[in-house]
């Protein structure tokens, strides 16, 4: 559980990391994408928390623990 933990942990840093140079102007990548892979982007992010979050759920029930 502690790995899952900490990958979403970095999963989601990273996403923020990105987000800040983004609206502080460091980058500009943001802007330059099409529509449609701005989709493909913010559904990474929420699939991959969700996948997380799904195995996170699998080990507490394998665990017996709520």
């Amino acid at each position: 559980m502690r790995n899952l933990i900490l990958a979403n942990m970095i999963w989601n840093t990273l996403f923020v990391a990105m987000a800040v140079s983004e609206v502080l102007g460091i980058t500009s990548v943001h802007e330059a994408l099409p529509w449609y892979l701005k989709w493909i982007w913010i559904t990474l992010l929420a699939g991959g928390n969700l996948v997380i979050h799904l195995l996170q759920l699998r080990l507490v029930a394998k665990d017996g623990t709520s």
